[in-house]
């Protein structure tokens, strides 16, 4: 899609910068689209989506990063960051959201994997009916994060009760698909100008999710009210209609209302541009909410505490799944 394909012009230096290496890290690396056992994408919730064997063989192909908690108790909690189309996940995380430093100074675990390398050269995820760009074989994500997951917890103490998904764009759109698919394997997903799949119906979590979405008013590339990726005339969703899943599953009462809290996540200096949404009685364990970044874009300026606020709800969100 050509705003897609103007998003990754953006971010090519990311793409083209750092991988892991040293301690607690994986080289990421990345296999052929078209490459590799297929698996349905469809078999039911938490199924196993293959043998061990297999597993293996995902992880062996495709590597990833990963930094073990600086600090806390064992075991950690667990946060996964899926990268934007084009970029790579060790070096949107370090030169743009430095996530993985909040975490592990938090007492968390932290991975960043890579997507598959596209035939356009630039890596992608798997994610959804909707996004994003063309034909992609058949890769199955939902397996990978799900192998992902059991092989960290060979490299460091991980608790499989607080494990949250965070992804950016084509990662955002991956991270609500991993919870649609494997949601008794997740405790929270943060999608950051991402979305879902058009038919939601396809989304039928097994279980409760804590959900944030941070989403610009005026984001070009994903359109909060939905829209068309102009070269493949693939249609996604408004995010109302992605965030009304998880209203539904997580027993709230209501779609998120504006709190009157405002929250300063953008630079250059707007002041408090940003509305706290919160949806009305949710499980405790599965708050549904949405930052609504008021005139944000698609890589919005960060402010450098930006990353409070989105922990401070996982946080949340674990403290009440695990009591």
């Amino acid at each position: 899609m050509t705003s897609l394909r103007l998003l990754a012009g953006a971010l090519v230096f990311l793409a083209a910068c750092g991988t892991g290496g040293g301690s607690g890290t994986a080289t990421p690396s990345v296999v052929d689209p078209d490459g590799g056992d297929s698996v349905d994408a469809s078999v039911p919730d938490d199924a196993s989506a293959s043998s061990d064997g297999a597993a293996a063989a995902l992880i062996l192909a495709r590597p990833y990063a990963w930094r073990a908690p600086a600090t806390g108790t064992s075991p950690a909690p667990v946060l996964i960051f899926l990268h934007g189309i084009g970029a790579s996940g060790v070096a949107q995380d370090t030169l743009y959201l430095q996530l993985g430093d909040e975490a592990v100074r938090r007492g968390w675990a932290f991975a960043s994997p890579d997507g598959t390398v596209g035939g356009d050269g630039r890596r992608f995820w798997n994610a959804t009916d909707a996004c994003c760009g063309g034909p992609r074989g058949n890769i199955d994500d939902v397996g990978y994060l799900s192998a992902l997951l059991a092989d960290l917890a060979t490299k460091t103490s991980i608790d499989t009760r607080r494990v949250a998904v965070f992804g950016y764009s084509n990662g955002g759109f991956m991270a609500e698909r991993f919870a649609c698919d494997r949601a008794s394997s997740l405790a929270a997903f943060v999608a950051f100008e991402g979305g879902g799949e058009l038919d939601r119906s396809r989304c039928q979590p097994s279980a409760p999710v804590a959900a944030l979405f941070l989403h610009g008013t005026t984001d070009p590339v994903v359109h909060i009210e939905g829209g068309v990726f102009s070269d493949t005339q693939l249609r996604y969703p408004a995010l109302n209609d992605v965030m009304s899943t998880w209203q539904s599953r997580n027993n709230c009462s209501g779609p998120p209302v504006d709190t009157s809290v405002r929250l300063d996540l953008e630079t250059p200096p707007l002041g408090a541009e940003t509305e706290k949404h919160v949806a009305p009685g949710c499980l405790p364990s599965a708050p549904l909410q949405h930052f609504r970044i008021v005139g944000g874009v698609h890589i919005p300026g960060l402010t450098t505490g930006w990353r409070t606020p989105v922990f401070d709800f996982l946080e949340g969100a674990f403290a009440a799944r695990i009591q």
